[in-house]
């Protein structure tokens, strides 16, 4: 079985698009159904991120889907036609898929490298594919062995020392507009794991005051006496946003929470003071439009990469360790995918071999006759039978590939398994008039 990855990402496609391939638990459920369905036998998980969306897929070498059938799959999610989404992918097969699994399960892929959430999300990925019978053998030893690199590479380096989430990011991006906080009132919109690894950053900056408005009022009431916050449903967003000077939000919701019509009214109530929102969430939780709302200054996660790149310089070092480490276990786990394929060829390589000896005695066990001459004329006869069907699909095979440029490969192929010499070329000459 060989793996292949197709995706984007936060380097590779807009915040458009990213947001169109967003999957939630189960639309990435009904997406591995039918890729099973269109494609029978192959395996499935898909890992959809706030900045990036890939499917991870083993098949046979030679069977399907392909790399042209992904992109057309990924575009039917879309709605988009595929020449326009196939410049905003990337596809790895092979082992360099082996290599982009580890290093997205290592945070070195990611918009804050050395983050630690995107270990989790792979895991969890892994077990929805498990739960949804869309996994075996090949991709779960691949992603178990991420999650096996992954811990080792935040073991053995400091790549997640320091402050390395997109909580902390956008925390940062908001202290370069702020010169103090002392004197402001921070709103938190969402009180699920990424809104509290934000307000754990938004307490070192010592703000005057932290709301946390949550869809679901007891989650707000559980998470902000945590974080010395005031707690709050939807109901009271709109009080909320008049008191508020900077607001992070990051929920799960597929459409904006925060909209033009909720807005407009909280102008007026706030004098006009100016109204920092950065959202970090995909799908965004703001409507683009409230950007040209007066005296609001509307920021998505795309806007944090100037503080994302400064984080990258402060970690070359560690970079370096990781990507070390990252090499090797990929050397590792390709040897060792390899040397288990070899075992199972070679026993069905065995057994047709026996099938055809078998056979073969059958037909001459019958006609020995006990006279040495004519017993030496019959297992002659045996030998040839034996090497004719033997060599029979290999001839075909090679005649096959000779009409379509492959067939070097497979000259090679022979000539290194069973130690032939070199072949001068036949048929150099150009023909002629």
């Amino acid at each position: 079985m060989r793996p292949i990855v197709v995706g984007c990402n936060h380097k590779t496609a807009p915040l458009e698009l990213r947001e169109k391939l967003t999957l939630d638990e189960p639309r990435a459920r009904q997406a591995m159904d039918a890729l099973r369905r269109d494609y029978d036998g192959c395996e499935v998980v898909v890992l959809s991120t706030c900045n990036r969306s890939e499917f991870y897929v083993a098949r046979p070498t030679h069977a399907r889907p392909r790399e042209d059938d992904m992109v057309r799959f990924l575009a039917g999610l879309c709605s988009a036609a595929p020449d326009d989404l196939v410049e905003h992918l990337y596809v790895h097969d092979g082992r360099n898929a082996v290599d982009h699994l580890f290093r997205v399960a290592s945070s070195l892929d990611s918009m804050v490298v050395g983050e630690t959430q995107i270990l989790n999300q792979v895991k969890q990925a892994l077990a929805a594919a498990e739960a949804g019978g869309a996994v075996g053998k090949a991709l779960k030893s691949v992603f178990q062995w991420a999650l096996h690199v992954a811990k080792e590479v935040h073991t053995e380096t400091q790549i997640s020392s320091g402050q390395v989430s997109v909580g902390s990011v956008a925390v940062r991006f908001a202290r370069q507009i702020f010169s103090r906080f002392d004197d402001k009132t921070v709103l938190m919109i969402g009180a699920g794991e990424m809104g509290k690894l934000t307000l754990q950053h938004v307490l070192e900056t010592g703000p005057k005051r932290v709301l946390v408005a949550n869809r679901t009022p007891e989650r707000a009431q559980r998470v902000a006496p945590r974080y010395q916050a005031e707690p709050a449903g939807f109901d009271r967003l709109s009080e909320f946003l008049a008191r508020a000077d900077v607001v992070i939000s990051s929920t799960g919701a597929s459409e904006p929470v925060l909209t033009v019509p909720l807005l407009e009214p909280v102008l007026p109530a706030r004098s006009y003071r100016p109204l920092v929102i950065i959202d970090i969430a995909v799908p965004r939780d703001v409507e683009p439009a409230v950007a040209e709302l007066d005296n609001v200054y509307l920021y998505n996660i795309d806007d944090l990469q100037t503080v994302v790149d400064a984080s990258v310089e402060d970690r070359q070092a560690q970079l370096l360790d990781v990507d070390r480490i990252i090499a090797e276990h990929v050397d590792e786990f390709v040897a060792w995918r390899d040397s288990r394929s070899v075992g199972p060829v070679l026993d069905a390589l065995r057994g047709h071999i026996d099938e055809i000896l078998a056979a073969e005695a059958d037909w001459a066990k019958p006609k020995l006759t006990g006279h040495p001459e004519r017993d030496a004329e019959i297992l002659d006869q045996l030998l040839h039978r034996v090497i004719g069907k033997l060599m029979h699909r290999p001839s075909r095979t090679l005649r096959q590939k000779a009409t379509d440029g492959s067939v070097e490969v497979y000259i090679e192929t022979l000539r290194r398994l069973f130690d032939l010499p070199e072949i001068e070329e036949v048929g150099d000459e150009a023909p002629k008039d």
